[in-house]
């Protein structure tokens, strides 16, 4: 039992519902303003030491502003203080076997695999790293054959508007999976689904707040406009029975050909 576990509440059925019905929910207050005043003093630790290391030409990311490689979470690394707590904690799990029941139509919440979390920090004052990510799916990446897959992301600070926040394209989950990033972006070659698909307004997050997504959802952020640093953190789950599905990837040869047994399975307690 993690010291992050209860600090995470459960989605609502009208929550879950709404995840099934428009691809993407938003969960405000899903999480303690202790554990993400945590999360963000870390975060920030991590990307001072990225920095660091960037001026000693030791490392070969930019920004560290998105990357999978530069991922705070992985399972064969699990050295990343209160990100790992919340990631591997029963309360993320339980949020996620929840969630991900509805979405499968389950009579009950089973044990779910955590594939990891990203740190994200779009750096203001027009930084590269703050400019806009287009809008993309993230399960085409990871070539899984269960349709059970959520995203959680959550604001680490404040995030307004202007600093480049989540948006959807309500719906637009039913479409099924699209390229992956490296393939190109879906909206290139789709550009048919934004007048298919309502674009949400961006949206304003206390420290805490969160939104959750499904793993089919066409979603991406503007460019943060602010002089502010606007911080995230993704944990991504899907359920714990999802295969590698070999004919996807051959079809589609980009993103994660990782084993499935790289990921954790969490078994939480209870699910209630």
């Amino acid at each position: 039992m993690t010291s992050c576990e209860a600090e995470v509440r459960a989605a609502t059925q009208q929550e879950s519902d709404a995840l099934l019905r428009h691809g993407w929910v938003r969960l405000p207050g899903l999480v303690s303003s202790g554990t993400v005043d945590a999360m963000l003093d870390h975060a920030k630790a991590l990307f001072a030491a990225a920095r660091a290391k960037q001026r000693t030409g030791s490392a070969r990311l930019d920004d560290c502003w998105f990357s999978w490689d530069n991922s705070v979470f992985e399972a064969r690394n699990m050295a990343s203080g209160p990100f790992v707590d919340l990631l591997l904690g029963e309360g993320m799990a339980r949020l996620a076997a929840q969630l991900i029941a509805r979405q499968t139509g389950a009579d009950m919440p089973a044990p779910v695999r955590s594939l990891g979390g990203n740190l994200f920090c779009k750096v203001g004052g027009g930084s590269q790293s703050g400019r806009a990510i287009p809008f993309h799916q993230d399960a085409p990446s990871f070539h899984v054959t269960h349709p059970g897959f959520v995203t959680i992301w959550m604001a680490l600070d404040e995030v307004t508007p202007e600093q480049g926040p989540l948006r959807f394209l309500d719906g637009s989950h039913r479409v099924g999976a699209l390229e992956t990033h490296r393939a190109g972006f879906p909206l290139d070659r789709h550009p048919a689904l934004l007048q298919a698909y309502d674009k949400t307004p961006p949206l304003h997050y206390a420290p805490g707040d969160a939104t959750a997504h499904d793993g089919y959802m066409l979603h991406g952020s503007g460019a943060n406009e602010s002089d502010r640093s606007r911080w995230g953190f993704a944990a991504l789950y899907l359920s714990a029975d999802a295969q590698f599905d070999d004919s996807a990837y051959a079809q589609r040869p980009h993103g994660f050909a990782e084993p499935m047994e790289r990921y954790p399975v969490i078994v939480p307690d209870r699910f209630s």
